[in-house]
């Protein structure tokens, strides 16, 4: 297993070595030294079987510094300044050959999937052929954010973990973490099967991820309504119960008691909840 972590240029902190190169200092910055905890101790990689690449492999220029006059903001790197640069990063790739890559940045995707837009395509893995000349390599590409992004906006710490979750999957797994499985979940249409849910399987879950749809997204307005509710209390399993569905009529008294259970389920402090969108 080789894991490659791709970030999206060297930054000014690389140190400029006699015959002009710059040597990789990543690993002894902050977040270089989470990333090496995180591969090592959390993936238990070892240390050849991930490594540090970038799809700029220059430094660009520095637009902002901070007291220590630290570079802490760089120029965006055009298209037509990165086509080349990713050109030697194909070629590097075909010659390690990587199981699986994780652009940590913009540039990597624009590199590798030909996409711009970390936020949208973070977490999603995608099977990609990289090719330089006549040589081609097959690799996973698994979009994230970079650690330096982490560290200063808090609000995807756990987006990052979630993703570094279905990378260790991957490593322990191998292709099979990504394929997908067909799953037949249940369709509850009698009100004895929505009491067993609510009073006897719900309590007693270690966690329900749950999600409403509804006829629109503004509850305020005249006619908004829920049409179903969706429950999951393992993994691979689920069911939807109908609300006001068109398609659905419950006996009369039966969708007032649901919205009974519904109420309870959500004011129980002791289920613990996850809401999509909540």
């Amino acid at each position: 297993m080789k894991v490659l972590f791709l970030q999206d240029h060297l930054k000014e902190n690389h140190v400029k070595q006699v015959d002009g190169t710059l040597r990789n200092v990543y690993f002894q910055t902050q977040a270089g030294k989470i990333l090496k905890r995180t591969a090592e101790e959390t993936l238990k990689l070892k240390g050849n079987e991930y490594y540090i690449d970038y799809a700029y492999q220059l430094v660009p220029k520095v637009v902002q510094r901070d007291k220590f006059n630290r570079a802490i903001r760089y120029k965006k790197v055009s298209l037509t300044e990165a086509r080349p640069e990713f050109e030697l990063l194909y070629e590097r790739i075909i010659r390690e050959k990587p199981d699986i890559i994780v652009p940590q940045g913009n540039l990597g995707c624009s590199a590798l999937l030909k996409k711009n837009g970390i936020k949208s395509l973070r977490g999603v893995p995608q099977k990609v052929v990289v090719r330089h000349g006549n040589a081609s390599h097959e690799a996973w590409v698994l979009p994230t954010f970079s650690i330096e992004y982490m560290l200063v906006d808090y609000k995807v710490n756990n987006l990052v973990a979630a993703d570094f979750n279905t990378l260790g999957k991957y490593i322990e797994q191998g292709d099979i973490a990504f394929e997908s499985e067909t799953r037949d979940y249940e369709f509850v249409d009698n009100i004895e099967r929505v009491r067993e849910i609510f009073k006897t399987i719900l309590p007693a879950a270690p966690i329900v991820a749950w999600d409403l749809e509804t006829n629109t997204l503004h509850p305020e307005k005249a006619g908004a309504k829920p049409l179903v509710i969706s429950l999951s209390w393992q993994e691979g399993t689920g069911c939807t119960i109908p609300l006001e569905h068109k398609e659905f009529t419950w006996m009369p008294g039966h969708l007032a008691e649901i919205y009974e259970h519904i109420k309870a389920f959500v004011a129980d402090p002791d289920i613990i909840k996850v809401g999509h969108n909540i």
